[in-house]
């Protein structure tokens, strides 16, 4: 495969283009250096355009060095970017499930939830924009998905919000709504995963379990709960697997242990009035 050819797959038509013509130019050069006879070594007319353009050669190797760098960088930001939109999903189920956890705990039927508590959980204008991403006619549709989820969820998690707070509500709805919000949070992360293989970026589930681990794991999180007594560790958790909410549990993330931490801690941080 020709170096043009190579350039041709990395999928960017106007890098394609300029380096093209950089390549022909590297050839230019080398036949017009093998066609210089040896008695004309010391004629500035033939060496003066063979300097000037190496030089335009050189600049265009750097150009391209340049451009393969800040391809990286990108990529590596949007993979940031996700990985950071997968946290707070998982964040987003633990909360959920402290809710639950509370409701059969305590059987509130009849008490509302503390406002906010629902409506904290929306994702923010800037993750909604998702600014920045490199579009391809293979990943925009995807991408256009992924927002419109986001919005629903939004949506979702406000007529929680209204349920969680009206007293007149049966738990029955308020359950439903919790399946939702998982249900859909489920949704998003297998999506986000499909777009990131369109969009060539290196995204694995590996990197998601090792991202949230790292970022739960921190001194300021779980140790500091641990050492702080803020893990509720006298109630019994639901049984995810039994009750199919063990996409975090399953071998691809093995979350387990991070997921009940982040639930205990949160038990009692849920308020109903």
């Amino acid at each position: 495969m020709s170096k043009i050819d190579s350039l041709h797959i990395l999928g960017a038509d106007s890098l394609y283009n300029y380096n093209k013509a950089f390549f022909e130019k590297i050839d230019s050069i080398h036949k017009l250096l093998e066609n210089i006879n040896a008695e004309n070594d010391d004629n500035i007319k033939v060496w003066l355009p063979i300097a000037i353009s190496l030089l335009v050669a050189f600049y265009g190797l750097y150009q391209f060095i340049l451009y393969c760098h800040d391809r990286y960088v990108e990529k590596e930001c949007q993979k940031k970017v996700f990985l950071d939109l997968f946290r707070h999903l998982f964040t987003i189920n633990t909360h959920a499930e402290a809710i639950r956890v509370n409701m059969r705990m305590k059987q509130l039927s009849n008490n509302i939830l503390t406002e906010g508590t629902l409506e904290r959980l929306c994702f923010i204008d800037y993750d909604l924009e998702l600014n920045n991403m490199r579009l391809t006619s293979r990943s925009y549709e995807l991408l256009h998905c992924i927002r419109e989820k986001m919005r629903n969820f939004n949506s979702v998690c406000m007529i929680a919000e209204r349920h969680f707070t009206d007293p007149a509500c049966p738990d029955v709805v308020r359950t439903d709504d919790l399946n939702n919000i998982w249900n859909r949070s489920v949704e998003l992360s297998n999506d986000i995963f499909k777009y990131t293989e369109n969009a060539g970026i290196s995204f694995t589930t590996d990197d998601v379990s090792d991202y949230i681990r790292e970022y739960y794991t921190d001194t300021d999180r779980i140790p500091k709960w641990i050492k702080e007594g803020k893990l509720n560790q006298t109630v019994t958790l639901p049984d995810r697997i039994q009750e199919g909410r063990s996409y975090y549990d399953n071998y691809d993330f093995r979350l387990t242990d991070i997921m009940d931490y982040c639930i205990r801690c949160r038990i009692d941080k849920v308020k109903f009035k």
